[in-house]
């Protein structure tokens, strides 16, 4: 079940559970977990916990599933920006904005470490396979607000790529840009930091 998705009754089923080793943070009841949206995917016959659902008030959809302080932003992106599709939920990119004035082009790491939310539409996620690449025109960013709006001034007076990451490098990345003179060969118009 993908994120967002709220729970149906077809969608799950009550199985028995040795009471010497109890789960925390699960349920005795099919009825506790009808209507509550998952915040988490979750593969079949894997087991419900409080952590993998919203609040039964919170609803379902993408709202419940964002961590307080903390926002969901989409941003427009093609197969190359998208990283040829495999920009995937839980996948982690780094943001490069290109921003383009005649001879002194530049293009810097505005913002690191993001992890992808969503990609796609709900069908594209259906259909996706795992390990497999994605089409996908919209990637949904877990991001602080601060971000938001680096992000947002970076895809209105420019351009941007999203640069893919391995999940296990959690340092910032840092960086001091290029213009295209530096791209060039001529290292005297250096971007400032």
């Amino acid at each position: 079940l993908p994120l967002g998705t709220r729970l149906s009754k077809e969608q799950v089923k009550l199985v028995g559970w040795p009471a010497a080793t109890p789960v925390e943070g699960s349920f005795a009841s099919i009825d506790e977990v009808i209507d509550r949206g998952v915040i988490q995917p979750i593969h079949t016959n894997e087991l419900l916990t409080d952590t993998k659902l919203a609040p039964k008030e919170a609803g379902a959809g993408l709202s419940p599933s964002i961590p307080p302080g903390m926002r969901a932003l989409s941003v427009k992106v093609n197969d190359v920006i998208g990283v040829a599709g495999f920009t995937v939920p839980g996948a982690r990119v780094d943001v490069v904005v290109v921003v383009k004035d005649q001879d002194n082009s530049m293009a810097r790491v505005v913002v690191s470490n993001l992890q992808v939310l969503t990609a796609g539409t709900r069908y594209d996620i259906e259909q996706a396979k795992d390990g497999k690449p994605m089409p996908s025109n919209v990637v949904t960013l877990l991001v602080t607000p601060d971000q938001a709006e680096r992000i947002s001034l970076a895809q209105i007076n420019g351009s941007i790529t999203l640069v893919l990451r391995n999940p296990l490098d959690v340092m910032p990345t840092e960086t001091n840009g290029i213009r295209m003179a530096g791209l060039m060969g001529s290292s005297s118009t250096a971007p400032m930091r």
